[in-house]
């Protein structure tokens, strides 16, 4: 009987105190050492293991702490390629209102450019009827001018007739 009490206690102080790290989630204490080699052995044992424990729940919240970390730069770097992503969209959208207003500009030029070909054709067209008129009235007044060469030549006749006429007439 006093060897089971010396083994007993030890071991209900043992578990009482691994029974309360684990109803309040602190692990920070360790388990009396105390009775026989067995039971410090136990309990020693136990520690460790509380020891090993408390070193897994540190990392285990330093890689949360990294993971967070992480995390905030993820969502940091998602926020910026999204702007970055609107951004491009936007000067997409007016590279497209850009290139639609060059479209509608050169389809504007090529209208006019057309509408200038057929003023400059009418104009042509409108020189070479005023170059054929110009050369008909040029024959034409070539013609009169001849006529009025050969009028001035019958005057000039008329005159030396005349004269001849006047000459005898003032004989006789």
């Amino acid at each position: 009987a006093w060897v089971a009490r010396g083994v007993r206690r030890p071991l209900e102080a043992v578990v009482e105190a691994a029974e309360q790290a684990v109803a309040s989630d602190d692990f920070s204490r360790g388990v009396p050492v105390g009775g026989t080699r067995e039971t410090v052995r136990v309990g020693e044992a136990i520690n460790r293991l509380l020891e090993k424990f408390r070193g897994i729940l540190a990392e285990a919240g330093r890689s949360s702490e990294s993971i967070a970390q992480a995390s905030n730069g993820l969502s940091v770097t998602s926020a910026e390629v999204s702007r970055s992503t609107a951004a491009q969209a936007d000067a997409a959208a007016s590279v497209a209102a850009a290139i639609e207003q060059a479209s509608v500009s050169v389809s504007e030029t090529a209208g006019s450019a057309r509408s200038a070909s057929d003023v400059v054709e009418n104009a042509r067209a409108g020189v070479e009827r005023a170059l054929a008129a110009m050369a008909e009235t040029v024959s034409n007044v070539n013609a009169v001018a001849g006529l009025i060469r050969e009028s001035g030549d019958n005057m000039e006749a008329l005159d030396l007739s005349s004269k001849k006429i006047g000459g005898i007439v003032r004989v006789i």
